[in-house]
């Protein structure tokens, strides 16, 4: 759920969480309320609020984007370029505001699928790293589906994946 809310002399920001949310709301003069209140902005910033929806989540924060959800099911094409979306040097895997997967904290290293996120072929993993580090990938030919994407985050979703996967609404 991404919402924004306009309220006089405030926006607050309603959205679920994101690696680059904080740094980016901090930048545009945000104060984090608690989780229900969200994230509050100073009215002037709703345009660059709008921009920040779009760019991490692909929606532009209105109560629409909620209502309107499909499935995606998404096919990670053969031979993509290691620098991809499906590699990552100790962080998660994410995609249009979606964590697809990340690394179970604990113990023994194991990846596991995102909320909302189920792999049919294949499974997210990790590889070593250099100095005790690790490396999460979803291997070419992974077959995974994302429930409940907003249909207004589907440019996005095109725009991310063009080179790397096939995608379809199921």
């Amino acid at each position: 759920m991404t919402l924004l809310t306009v309220t006089g002399s405030h926006i607050a920001l309603q959205a679920p969480y994101h690696p680059e949310l904080s740094a980016q709301a901090r930048r545009l003069g945000g104060r984090f309320r608690g989780k229900e209140t969200g994230w509050l902005f100073d009215a002037d910033q709703e345009n660059a609020l709008r921009g920040l929806c779009h760019t991490l989540w692909g929606v532009d924060g209105t109560a629409s984007a909620l209502i309107d959800t499909v499935t995606l099911r998404v096919t990670v094409r053969p031979k993509f370029h290691e620098a991809t979306l499906w590699r990552t040097f100790g962080s998660d895997i994410w995609m249009c505001g979606r964590q697809i997967a990340s690394r179970r904290p604990g113990g023994r290293p194991v990846a596991v699928p995102g909320r909302g996120v189920k792999f049919t072929v294949g499974r997210p993993r990790i590889e070593d790293g250099p100095t005790g580090s690790f490396m999460l990938l979803v291997d070419e030919g992974c077959v995974f589906t994302v429930r409940d994407m907003p249909r207004m985050a589907l440019k996005a979703v095109s725009r991310t994946l063009a080179d790397i996967a096939e995608w379809e609404v199921t």
